[in-house]
């Protein structure tokens, strides 16, 4: 696992460079020269890892398994590097995958470790997925609305 991080944070950090440079010659590169945008993205960005790792918390404390913030913010870890590339639509099986890995590596069964897994990515997916319904069903909605009149 150190390896993989530390390869992941070098790859991320080459890519930084070169889409630095890169931006000295497309302007829809640009970086953002508002330091208020920039800490308000960061701030989101934070937030929301945050939230993911608050959702894995809960989880874990829905299935009654105690386990240390050191080990929660592993297995956050191990969740987004796994799904750093999407293979699948959802990252279904490879979200799955990262956590099992991670839970039994904490020294949890696998069946604690797979149902966690499964219910961890559906209430990751599932709020994503809901608000996409109900934009397309508004739009829907107001569009045969229009029709009828």
């Amino acid at each position: 696992m150190r390896a993989a991080v530390t390869t992941v944070t070098l790859l991320v950090g080459i890519l930084f460079v070169a889409l630095a440079v890169a931006s000295r010659w497309a302007s829809e590169l640009r970086i953002d020269r508002s330091w208020t945008r920039a800490s308000a993205g960061l701030a989101l960005v934070i937030g929301t890892k945050l939230a993911e790792g608050l959702a894995i918390v809960a989880a874990q404390r829905a299935f009654g398994i105690d386990v240390a913030a050191s080990g929660t913010m592993l297995v956050l870890a191990a969740v987004i590097l796994g799904s750093m590339i999407p293979i699948t639509p959802g990252n279904a099986g490879t979200y799955e995958a990262a956590a099992f890995v991670a839970y039994r590596h904490l020294g949890l069964t696998p069946e604690q470790s797979l149902s966690l897994a499964f219910v961890q990515h559906v209430c990751f997916v599932l709020p994503s997925v809901g608000i996409g319904y109900l934009f397309v069903s508004a739009q829907t909605l107001a569009r045969n609305a229009i029709a009828s009149r």
